[in-house]
């Protein structure tokens, strides 16, 4: 049960390979899955490829909230890769520009997973409206690196994700 929960929890951002320098990298469409918590509550998450390798993915649920895990060297699920335990993890600052628009938060860097993940309702929310609006997104994070991404465009996936979210949905 605590397991899923962290595999849910464990899921969110697009990003680049860590380099020194920025790099510019375009994704592909996004991807909807579902996740158990073992709780009877369902999570959302969806991801969304760079045609370079890096990847970005939100996960969202009532227990969640809107959780956002940057993929800097993927493998090839994608989902796993995001919900694998790991014992060991850092805190980085690290600092997005989405257009003229920077926010800056501390994310755990799960090197053995290769990620970097944040749950902050702003940070998720400004990177979504980044992919919505299709800006390019750029990260920040000493030890790890810059990157410089564009996002693919909303798809059916990703508004279904939103649709599905607690956190971003529209009340009735």
């Amino acid at each position: 049960m605590l397991k899923q929960a962290l595999l849910a929890a464990s899921i969110l951002i697009t990003a680049t390979a860590h380099a020194d320098n920025a790099d510019t990298m375009a994704a592909t469409d996004w991807t909807l899955s579902g996740l158990s918590n073992g709780q009877n509550t369902d999570n959302v998450v969806v991801t969304a490829k760079s045609d370079q390798g890096p990847a970005l993915a939100f996960a969202c649920g009532d227990n969640l909230g809107l959780y956002t895990v940057l993929i800097y060297e993927t493998e090839e699920d994608l989902l796993d890769q995001i919900t694998r335990p790991q014992r060991m993890s850092h805190r980085h600052y690290g600092k997005i520009t989405v257009g003229d628009d920077e926010i800056g938060h501390t994310w755990r860097w799960k090197d053995d997973n290769k990620t970097l993940e944040v749950r902050d309702r702003a940070v998720g929310i400004k990177l979504l409206n980044g992919v919505f609006s299709q800006k390019e997104v750029s990260f920040e994070f000493r030890q790890v690196g810059d990157f410089a991404l564009t996002f693919a465009g909303p798809n059916d996936q990703l508004r279904e994700f939103v649709a599905q979210c607690p956190v971003t949905r529209k009340k009735s």
